[in-house]
């Protein structure tokens, strides 16, 4: 698990050239992270799914 929160955290401090205002944590959950990233989630989705369903969903996955 620690693997996929050093990928969120990389991602976020660089990813793509555009500045993020993003910070990830090693105290943060599951859960923070995934409302921490939600804008970044928010880009990368199609328009016909809202990123509070996908959220949700996903953390319900979990």
């Amino acid at each position: 698990m620690s693997d996929v929160k050093q990928e969120l955290e990389k991602r976020a401090a660089g990813g793509g050239g555009k500045s993020h205002s993003v910070k990830l944590t090693k105290n943060m959950t599951i859960v923070d992270m995934v409302k921490a990233l939600e804008p970044e989630i928010k880009r990368a989705l199609p328009s016909n799914l809202s990123p509070e369903r996908f959220t949700r969903n996903s953390l319900s996955s979990v």
